[in-house]
Formats: structure tokens, C-alpha cells, sequence
């Protein structure tokens, strides 16, 4: 920890205290442990479950997660169909990377103007991209000679 010897075992002690009452940061990152096999054997199936309870409690990264679990078919059948709708719901949340995931995944034929813009990209990015409005002009005052 930060200022303090780390304690891995404390740390996933605490963070399952939380998860056993919903937490659903606490289910993420149990998820992802799990996932990766950090201080916890590594358990696909174990983490998929974690993600969905936490995805189900509206964490965003969490619904990507079983979204991209359902694209890949690790530990469920593929079904890019209903990871779609969880890149969707996930982007709804928030995640950045959520909706051009969906969009990638139906392949729709588009505008460029919606493409550069609009409907499937991040909104997150949209201030990097749109160009800024000029200020409308002032007004100077006339006096009358």
C-alpha cells in the first residue's frame, strides 16, 4: 500500500468483505484477480461470474469484461450478439472503449460524418476532435455625434 508494507492477502480479505455485500468494485477486481491468478489461483469461470454479478450492479468495466468474454468464447459459448448489448450497456456507463467495440462488432455501413462525430464513437473523444465554434463577434457601441 501506499505509505504502508503491501499486504496482498489483507487486501483480497477486504476486498471480499466488501464483494459478500455487493460491492461492485470489490466483484471486478475479484473478477480480475481471479482472472489472472493474483494472490488467487487463476479461474476463468470464477471471474466471469464476478464480472457479471459487478456488471449486473452497473459496473461499467465489468460489463466489458463479459462482453469481451462473449466475443472470444472463453469460458461461454460465443455470442457476439449478446456482447454487443453489453458493450453497449457498459458504454451507457461510461467505459471508453465500450461502443467502438460494438461497432466493430456489427460492421454497419456508415457516413463518414457519422463516423467522425456522431452515433458510433466514443463521446469521449468527441471534444478532442470537433472543432471548437468562433465566438460570435462583439458588437461595438456607436455614440452619436
Amino acid at each position: 500500500g501506499m505509505g504502508v508494507p503491501t499486504d496482498e492477502a489483507a487486501g483480497l480479505d477486504l476486498l471480499r468483505r466488501a464483494a459478500a455485500q455487493g460491492h461492485a468494485h470489490a466483484l471486478y477486481e475479484l473478477g480480475t484477480a481471479a482472472y489472472v491468478g493474483a494472490g488467487v489461483p487463476e479461474d476463468e469461470a470464477a471471474a466471469r461470474d464476478l464480472w457479471a454479478r459487478a456488471a449486473a450492479a452497473g459496473h461499467a468495466a465489468a460489463a466489458f469484461m463479459v462482453g469481451d468474454l462473449l466475443v472470444e468464447g472463453a469460458v461461454v459459448a460465443k455470442d457476439p450478439a449478446t456482447a454487443i448489448r453489453w458493450f453497449v450497456y457498459a458504454g451507457d456507463r461510461g467505459h471508453r472503449g465500450a461502443r467502438s467495440r460494438a461497432f466493430a462488432l456489427t460492421k454497419p455501413v456508415t457516413t463518414d460524418a457519422e463516423t467522425d462525430f456522431g452515433r458510433y464513437t466514443d463521446g469521449s473523444r468527441l471534444s478532442l476532435r470537433r472543432p471548437t465554434p468562433a465566438p460570435a463577434p462583439r458588437r461595438r457601441a456607436t455614440t452619436a455625434e
